[in-house]
């Protein structure tokens, strides 16, 4: 049973609901919802000199943005912020010896190697960077473990949905593959071969059909960093981590180095404040991660400092630069106001999801 649980842990990392729903806004068809800023009508000559030195100017994003894909997006933006930072992490997982379960290694090769398929195209400065074979690696994954399953792994019910459930406090999955094992009365003989039947249906019919088996890039994402990170750590001999906490601070340590992300939770709107007030700002920040909120809709962001020591805000699929000091002073929505000339969408900033620091 193993191999289950490593299957289990690898697809529970990559497939999860979050609190955040991202939407794809098309500004040309949305002109009736008001998503357009409106200009000032006065034409006097000052408001045009004052509009001329405010003017935010951008560039394109470095991944597409696309649907549901916010929380994705902002999350491997910030995997390769983090190699900018440590590249000795990122050639470790060129070495096929750092993956420690053998029964894992076919399904989680076919992933870090997009990683680093998509960390060679961020190093020759592509823009708009798509992810669908991304999302089809994560998906085969997870289609792969139920699919894994046999009868002899059957016998032992209670220890399955162990494994399957052993996740569940922090992650829950976001595709449509996810079959739960109802424990109530596992010494009940027909509620437990009952059990065993209906996951055979599952296995062998539920998983043949298309919205099973086929993978789609327009669910509910919920990414961190932090996730991907924790998968590192479990299947590969390259990252440790220190007292893992959901939400918290986790150092993560590989040969000499050190850096730490603090995660917060998001979960109760009360604690917004408490987020805003708790954030550390110093120069050890590499990134933010932020979320937004249109409506009832929900939308991930990242703040970075890149290469060049200059920070910069990343929203869809536009990034401004941005000044520290506003970091410093915690203007989140002053920041966003700024995206909102360019990217045309009234955001308004909710709660830090992620900090990232060196150490």
């Amino acid at each position: 049973m193993v191999f289950v649980k490593i299957f289990k842990f690898i697809l529970s990392l990559f497939f999860t609901n979050f609190i955040y729903c991202c939407y794809k806004h098309n500004n040309e068809e949305d002109k009736n919802n008001n998503i357009l800023l409106d200009k000032p009508k006065n034409k006097n000559e000052d408001i045009k000199n004052e509009d001329s030195k405010n003017k935010i100017t951008s560039k394109n994003s470095r991944f597409m943005w696309n649907n549901n894909n916010c929380s994705i997006k902002s999350s491997l933006l910030n995997l390769m912020i983090l190699f900018d930072n440590y590249n000795q992490l990122f050639e470790k997982l060129n070495d096929d010896n750092i993956i420690t379960c053998i029964k894992a290694r076919k399904e989680f090769k076919r992933i870090l190697n997009e990683v680093i398929n998509i960390r060679n195209k961020y190093k020759n400065n592509e823009e708009l960077i798509r992810m669908e074979d991304f999302y089809k690696r994560c998906h085969d994954y997870k289609y792969n473990f139920y699919k894994s399953i046999t009868n002899d792994d059957l016998i032992n019910l209670e220890q399955l949905n162990k494994i399957i459930d052993e996740n569940d406090d922090i992650l829950r999955d976001m595709i449509p593959i996810n079959y739960s094992i109802d424990s109530k009365d596992f010494n009940n003989k027909i509620e437990y071969e009952n059990e065993i039947k209906m996951f055979i249906e599952f296995r062998d019919e539920d998983l043949n059909t298309s919205d099973y088996k086929d993978y789609r890039t327009d669910y509910t994402a919920g990414f961190t960093l932090s996730k991907i990170l924790y998968m590192l750590v479990k299947l590969t001999n390259v990252l440790k981590i220190e007292n893992y906490h959901v939400f918290g601070d986790n150092i993560y340590t590989f040969d000499d180095y050190k850096f730490k992300i603090v995660s917060y939770n998001n979960g109760n709107d009360e604690l917004v404040s408490d987020n805003m007030k708790n954030v550390e700002i110093n120069d050890n920040l590499i990134s933010l991660t932020m979320g937004l909120s249109y409506g009832d809709i929900g939308h991930s962001v990242l703040i970075f400092k890149d290469i060049d020591n200059k920070y910069y805000f990343d929203c869809c699929n536009k990034v401004i630069q941005i000044d520290y000091q506003d970091i410093q002073n915690k203007n989140f929505q002053k920041i966003v106001d700024q995206w909102i000339k360019v990217g045309n969408i009234n955001y308004k900033f909710e709660s830090i999801k992620e900090a990232l620091y060196k150490i």
